[in-house]
């Protein structure tokens, strides 16, 4: 029989880095007073680095005959290094032309870049992921920042510009003490006042010297439960 447990991986997920312009309240990369350093490679090492993976990932996908998935996650804001970021969908792109694989992408950002970034985004990118913790008010308890307000603003401006240019955003939620009786009203809002028409909520991450922020796991379940239904009625 063959070895099942043989890598071939099908996705591709970088981080760019643990810079960002938000100081949230639940951050992993800053918890305990630690904090990652935003690059540990340089420009020319990271490139090799993922079109060395991008190779591996690309063979199994012409193996088994799926699409390549390319995502960028991590502990900072994708869009901040944006110059590598082009340069990276830039490299992964040729790789799967030159292999005829369809490539599929996804990033989550948390909506404070330039609208030009927004723009290119909307245009090669087929997921948007865009962190949003809620109305204004309970939003900026978690996800804070030196001009609260102004980031407000310009996250609903960037969400508009996501959609003038065809994308169809995801809303990314993090539930903590603050909000989780509240996720009902959350599908309320999102979807009402921001208009989006898919929605993924998550438990805070447990992590030591940030216990006060975990929601009580019946709370979250009961609320979760009850924003589910909201949510399938609504389509």
């Amino acid at each position: 029989m063959p070895d099942t447990r043989i890598y071939s991986p099908e996705c591709l997920t970088i981080s760019l880095g643990a810079g960002c312009e938000l100081s949230c309240s639940y951050c992993y990369a800053r918890a305990e007073g630690k904090k990652l350093p935003e690059r540990t490679l340089s420009d020319k090492d990271y490139i090799s680095c993922v079109d060395s993976a991008a190779a591996i990932v690309a063979k199994s996908c012409i193996e088994k005959g799926n699409p390549f998935n390319f995502g960028v996650q991590g502990a900072g804001e994708p869009l901040r290094d944006f110059e590598l970021l082009v340069n990276t969908w830039n490299i992964l792109s040729k790789r799967c032309n030159n292999s005829g694989l369809q490539m599929q992408s996804f990033i989550t950002t948390n909506g404070q870049q330039s609208q030009e970034r927004y723009q290119w985004l909307a245009a090669h990118f087929s997921r948007i992921c865009v962190s949003v913790d809620g109305p204004e008010e309970l939003h900026n308890i978690q996800r804070t920042s030196s001009e609260p307000i102004k980031d407000f603003n310009r996250l609903k401006r960037n969400l508009n510009i996501l959609r003038s240019h065809g994308s169809t955003p995801v809303c990314r939620s993090t539930i903590t003490r603050h909000n989780a009786d509240k996720q009902k009203e959350l599908v309320e809002y999102l979807h009402n006042e921001l208009g989006f028409t898919s929605l993924q909520f998550e438990p805070v991450y447990a992590l030591s010297g940030q216990s006060d922020l975990h929601p009580e796991p019946e709370i979250f379940v009961e609320n979760f439960l009850a924003a589910h239904r909201e949510a399938i009625s609504r389509g």
